[in-house]
Formats: C-alpha cells, structure tokens, sequence
C-alpha cells in the first residue's frame, strides 16, 4: 500500500523547525511508503554504533527521547542506510559519506501516519532531520505483441495516420503499473458482442439479451463489439489488437437491437442485470434526449453500489443533453481525433467530464473481424477501461473517487485553442484522459488529508465550476 503527497513549488521538503505553507495548487504527485522513514542523527551513541557491529539492523538507539518515540509509534526495526564495507579492497571509495552514516531507516508498523512521525521525530534535538522513503518508478513502456497494436494511435501515437505524437492516452506507460484484473467486471450496454470473437472470447463471461429476453446476447450490429475490443481485448496473443484493461472480464448486456435503437426500460433493465451480476464498471453507448426519473433511479442504484458509470454525450456536434450522461452520477465523455482536437460531431455543454480518443479507432466487430470506428461511443470505451485498470490496482476507490482521478489527470489545453481553456470547458471537460498519470495518482490513493505543522490539505475535492443539469 502507498500513500500519496503533493508537491509545491516542483519539489518537497523535509519536515524541519520551521514548515513552509503548503496551501498552493499542486504541481505534481509523489509517492511514499507507509512503514518507513529515513532519519538523520546529528551524532551516533556509541553503545548504537556497537550493537550495529554485531547485527545489521537494532531496536534501540540509546538516545531515551528517541526510543520513547519507537515504543510509541511501533519501531520494530532500525537499519543503516549504507553498510561499511569491511573486507573492501577499495576501503577509502567504500567508506559511506559521513552523513549518509548517520541516516537509518526506521521500519514501523503499517497504520501509522508517516508524515505525523517524520514532524514528531524531526523535532527531537538529537535528530538533523527526518522525511518519508519516498518511491519513485523508472522509465519505459510496455508494448504488446498484438499484430496489429501499431495502428493503434489512441494507445500509442507515434504520428502514424498524420497525428500528433503523443496525442494519446499513455497506456503503454500505464501498463507498467497493471495490466487489470479478472475480477474487474466491465458491463458492456449495447447491441451485443460477437461472443466467438478470436480476441474477445476469453475475456466474456455470461450475459443478457434484453432486447429479445434471452441469455444469448449474440452482437447482430457490430456496435457492442467495438467497444468489447477498446475496453479489454485479448492482448499480447500475437493476434489482432490490444485492450486497454488485459486481464477484465467483459459481459455483454444487449439493450440496443440490430439498428442500435432501444427502449429506456431495456437500459434500465440492462443496468440492474450489470448491478446483480457483481459488475464493477458500466458502459452504455447509448443515449436519449428525454429525462427519465425511473433511468436515473437506475443509475442512482448503480452508483450507490459502487459502480463507476461511463455513457456518451453523443454525436450530433450541439450541446443538447443526452441521457445518462446527463445524470449526476455518470462520467459523460466527448470525443478527439488524432491530433487531440474534438471531433466535429461530439456533443458539448454543462455536462461533459472528459475527453478521451474517439476518431477512426481499430477495433474489434462482428465476424471475428476488425475495423475502424468513430464516436462519442468509442471514447467512452477509453473511459471504461481505464476505469477497469484504476479498479485492478486499487479495488478500494470509488465511483467518486475513480471520477476525481480521472478528472485530475487529464491533459488540458491539448486542442483547439479557442474551445480548450484552462481549466474544466464546454468542449473538452477536463480536458483528455491520461491513462499513465491517473494510476500514478491511484496507486498512492489514500482517503485521508495530508497534514503539515500549519496547514491540512484535503486529498480530494470536486473542482468543476459548473454542475450538471438538475431536474425534478
């Protein structure tokens, strides 16, 4: 488990005599381990540097104010940053630097506040100074073998097809921090999927036909399939395309009959199904323009049970509300090209989120083929895998929380200057998601404040300046 701070100013400090404000906007995100600290001693008792001679690692420093704050706090362990290398041949270049010498880790139990330890311990008059062992990740992507991933520019954008490099989502970045979990269920409202697809099959376990109230929910259009392949296609198999979300499961709910229409009762019935049969995301590429209080008590219900709820704004190029996406508790989603500008045809307003890949996007359809799709419906897809792989390294999130991390991530001002503004717009919401930066922040989640000597800053807040449409 790791916990997550904030940086101000580009970089952090440790905590000292006198602690710097911290009440400015965040730059960035760093992380720290739960159980451990490094502290500085300004000297070294000599029965400490003793017993270090006879084991690596001790309980007691012999400083009285210290080791009162061991018991306190639950030190089980001390350890020496940097062994003396005794049988060295090269003494004098083995010798440790002299304060590096008198830095030790302190190893503590998991449900202790670090930041809280670290301004306790630093101001012991025998302590230089203490801070968290933050972590830190190394460079580097991972690029599956799927034979036709290079087409692929939402995943990865080289420039192929005229686009811009880097318009992408990072998921090969993202992908050295999960590839997803097969417990992640994603519930795919749509017309289908082609359930013998070659890149699909493994991945569906059982679902619904509502359109036709059977348990075969066969993909008779091709919609329902394309996004079954952006959400979690088979990946690294050497064969067709990669998913975002590797290892989740995919389950077909059909409320869209074979011309992608379908009555509100069926989506209701749809999200109720996704609901019973222990799904943790929804996706539903569909939408109508009326308000329907007995839909939103649906996706009220699904919220409420923990589910992260994804739909399109649509593609019609306007700003007239589509639901669900107009629903407080769902995650509406525009469309981009290669270029990271919005499509044309997506639906804009008060109600947008975010953002995410949406223009000629490869992908699974019927006939165990493959082809390329644009839409509003497309973009979601993103949206809903992304949200399986927050889910795979941090099952504990909610749908709130999976929406603020998503929301903070993403890369504003990457389209056209006069629609993509600082901050949240009617165009590009938060602006296009960031597959990389949102597990970053997910993987060190913690639902706690961040405390300082004088200030408390609360890990999350919804900072969107306006509200979705409310009716009664």
């Amino acid at each position: 488990m790791l916990f997550t701070i904030y940086v101000f100013n580009a970089e952090w400090f440790a905590f000292s005599a006198s602690t710097p404000d911290i009440s400015s906007t965040p730059l960035a995100i760093i992380i720290y381990a739960p159980e451990r600290l490094l502290i500085r001693l300004k000297s070294i008792p000599e029965r400490m540097q003793y017993e270090f001679k006879q084991n690596k690692s001790i309980l007691r420093t012999y400083i009285e104010s210290i080791d009162k704050l061991n018991k306190q706090y639950g030190v089980y362990a001390i350890e020496r940053l940097v062994e003396n290398q005794q049988n060295s041949q090269s003494q004098d270049r083995m010798i440790p630097n002299e304060k590096i010498k008198r830095t030790f880790v302190f190893k503590v139990l998991e449900n202790v506040d670090i930041l809280r330890l670290v301004e306790e311990y630093s101001k012991d008059p025998m302590v230089e100074y203490a801070e968290p062992d933050y972590i830190g990740q190394g460079g580097g992507t991972v690029i599956p073998n799927d034979t036709r991933f290079s087409e692929q520019w939402a995943l990865h954008n080289t420039g192929q097809n005229n686009g811009k490099n880097g318009a992408d989502i990072d998921a090969t970045e993202a992908w050295l921090a999960t590839t997803g979990n097969n417990k992640i269920i994603v519930a795919i409202l749509d017309t289908g999927i082609d359930l013998q697809h070659p890149d699909l099959r493994s991945k569906i376990t059982s679902g619904f036909d509502f359109v036709n109230n059977d348990d075969d929910p066969q993909d008779d259009n091709g919609h329902g399939t394309s996004i079954a392949g952006i959400v979690g296609a088979i990946t690294n198999n050497n064969e067709g395309i990669a998913g975002i979300c590797w290892d989740c499961t995919l389950m077909p709910v059909k409320v869209l009959d074979a011309t992608k229409y379908g009555f509100y009762s069926w989506w209701i019935k749809g999200i109720s199904y996704a609901v019973e049969h222990q799904a943790s995301v929804i996706v539903m590429s569909l939408g109508g323009d009326k308000f329907s209080q007995t839909l939103k008590d649906a996706v009220d219900f699904a919220y409420n049970n923990g589910i992260v709820l994804v739909s399109i704004t649509h593609n019609f190029g306007n700003d007239v509300v589509y639901y669900p996406a107009g629903y407080e508790n769902v995650i509406a989603v525009g469309a981009t090209d290669m270029n990271d500008n919005r499509w044309i045809n997506s639906n804009y307003g008060k109600h947008i989120d975010v953002v995410a890949p949406g223009v000629s996007i490869l992908t699974t359809t019927k006939g165990g083929n493959y082809s390329r799709w644009t839409g509003t419906s497309q973009a979601a897809a993103h949206i809903a895998g992304l949200s399986a792989l927050l889910l795979s390294l941090n099952p504990e999130l909610s749908p709130s929380q999976i929406r603020e991390i998503i929301e903070k991530t993403a890369e504003d001002k990457v389209g056209f200057t006069n629609e993509d503004t600082t901050g949240w717009d009617q165009y590009y919401g938060y602006g296009r998601i960031n597959a990389y930066q949102a597990l970053i922040l997910a993987k060190g989640f913690s639902p706690t404040s961040v405390k300082s000597k004088d200030s408390i800053i609360t890990t999350w807040g919804h900072i969107k300046n306006t509200s979705k449409i409310q009716m009664k």
